[in-house]
Order: C-alpha cells, then sequence, then structure tokens
C-alpha cells in the first residue's frame, strides 16, 4: 500500500479531494434540506387555525375595572 501512494501521490490526492468535496456537498444539501422540512412544518396551518374563533358575548361580560391603575 505504500508503494502506491508513493508511487501514484497524484491520483491519490485526487481521489481523496473528490471524496471530500462529495462529503462536504452531501452535509450541505442535507442541511439545507432540513432546514426547508422543518421550515415547512413551522408554516404550515390547519384550515381551524386560519380563522380563529372569539367568544365576542363572554368578553362583553367580563369584568376588567380596576386592573389598570
Amino acid at each position: 500500500m505504500k508503494k502506491f501512494f508513493k508511487s501514484h501521490p497524484e491520483a491519490t490526492l485526487i481521489i481523496l479531494a473528490l471524496v471530500f468535496t462529495g462529503a462536504i456537498i452531501g452535509s450541505f444539501a442535507w442541511g439545507v434540506g432540513d432546514v426547508i422540512t422543518v421550515a415547512n412544518d413551522a408554516l404550515k396551518f390547519t384550515p381551524s387555525q386560519a380563522r380563529p374563533g372569539f367568544d365576542l358575548d363572554a368578553a362583553s361580560k367580563l369584568d376588567l375595572r380596576g386592573l389598570t391603575p
């Protein structure tokens, strides 16, 4: 194995560079895909969330006097 590395140093370095470049590109793509998936899940809402219901009759019956100075 040492003879191979000593006799073909350029080929060894090229192969290592390609492997590391592939690892970097793969981890970057995986990270971007993960961020996009999480952002998509965070921004997704159900139709029940689109129109919140407020109970205005019950809110008008609340006695809020004395809460502010």
